[in-house]
């Protein structure tokens, strides 16, 4: 009874268990159920715990078959086009109309998603029932086309698939012809990008959808690394959010192309933010702490934000070499309120701190604070910072 309850436990994603019986115990354990098992009227089902439900297994993926192929019919794709390819080259053309059609917007892409994992997850249900393998082309078509969405969220490099894209223009092919962003972890420069030329041969793409979904999950992954190294970033956040969420709203080719162009630009405004360190004369890590101490602060002159950059530098440094160093210093209630406390003195102080004829003494406070919970967040152990540097 263990063994079969354990197998039968219920999980979430779990369609099924699979019990393999080498010894012939379930005829024992059906006998003793009949015996045994009480009340008064006792079912089938008390004396079979366990059934073998072929039938039911069948019909379940034969369903979710059913509604996968519904589903992308209707976005403008037929899965036979994939099953019945002769040759590489159909398969590929195929697999490209597939992607494109999947690719209208964020929901479409998520139901298919959905939906081909409860295909596969059916079809490994049936490992034991031969039947299911005439169904076996067909769930390798949904399967392929799934990975070729995922192979495109992997891409990493944002100028690296910029130069990629300009380089599919120059060719006069697709970008969706499956070849791998060359020289990947090399640097790019993307002032050199021809953005102009990109947006009119965008215009003439037979592959929008796609690229312009390739382009946000690489911008999205660009913009959350940004963000969670510098808080203060969070406008291109939203501003990335909001492109995001009007594409979504309507994908009719107007759209698309707006929303290519909006990307574009977005995409220019995170290199110039790339190179705000070097233009204000910092690093990433400083230039944080600067950020949070010039928030809400327009009207600042020019020797006071001279004064807040030494400010940043400095504080950064004695923070690393007095505390940060210390392994694991987040879990000592101790070693949080010094940390704590050394910023707020840092801030207050008359040489060190903040120009006194700008910030008043709840303002220091309001800094330390939020320069706290940054340092948190950013250096949980000693290693961190070393990482960040």
């Amino acid at each position: 009874m263990q063994a079969i309850a354990r197998a039968n436990r219920v999980d979430e994603g779990k369609n099924n268990g699979l019990i393999v019986d080498y010894c012939g115990i379930l005829k024992n354990l059906r006998k003793a159920l009949a015996t045994f098992a009480t009340g008064s009227k006792i079912t089938e089902e008390d004396v079979n715990p366990v059934k073998p439900a072929d039938t039911d297994l069948l019909a379940e993926l034969t369903e979710a078959i059913a509604e996968t192929t519904k589903h992308t019919a209707e976005l403008g794709f037929q899965i036979t086009d994939l099953t019945e390819a002769k040759d590489g080259f159909d398969e590929t053309v195929a697999i490209n109309k597939a992607k494109e059609a999947i690719s209208q917007n964020d929901k479409t892409r998520k139901q298919y998603e959905l939906l081909t994992n409860n295909v596969s997850k059916k079809f490994k249900a049936c490992v034991n029932i031969s039947e299911a393998y005439r169904y076996k082309k067909m769930v390798n078509a949904f399967e392929i086309i799934s990975k070729r969405l995922k192979d495109d969220k992997k891409k990493k490099d944002l100028s690296a698939y910029l130069f990629e894209l300009q380089k599919v223009i120059d060719d006069t092919i697709t970008i969706e012809n499956e070849t791998s962003v060359a020289d990947e972890g090399k640097i790019y420069d993307i002032s050199k990008i021809d953005f102009e030329r990109l947006k009119e041969e965008f215009k003439k793409s037979e592959t929008k959808n796609t690229t312009v979904q390739a382009l946000k999950e690489i911008i999205e992954k660009r913009v959350e690394m940004m963000l969670k190294r510098n808080p203060s970033r969070k406008n291109l956040y939203e501003r990335f959010q909001k492109i995001v969420d009007e594409y979504n709203e309507e994908t009719d080719r107007q759209k698309i192309e707006m929303t290519f162009d909006e990307l574009l630009a977005l995409v220019n405004a995170l290199d110039e933010e790339d190179k705000r360190a070097m233009r204000e004369e910092l690093n990433e890590e400083t230039l944080s702490l600067f950020d949070l101490l010039v928030r809400d602060k327009p009207a600042l002159s020019a020797s006071e934000i001279k004064k807040l950059k030494s400010v940043s530098v400095e504080l950064l440094a004695n923070l690393k070499n007095r505390y940060l160093n210390i392994q694991n210093w987040r879990g000592s209630e101790f070693m949080k309120g010094k940390v704590e406390s050394f910023i707020h003195d840092f801030l207050y102080a008359d040489v060190t701190g903040l120009p006194p004829e700008s910030f008043t003494a709840d303002e220091v406070k309001e800094k330390t604070d939020e320069i706290f919970g940054y340092i948190y967040q950013q250096y949980p152990s000693a290693e961190s910072f070393k990482r960040l540097s």
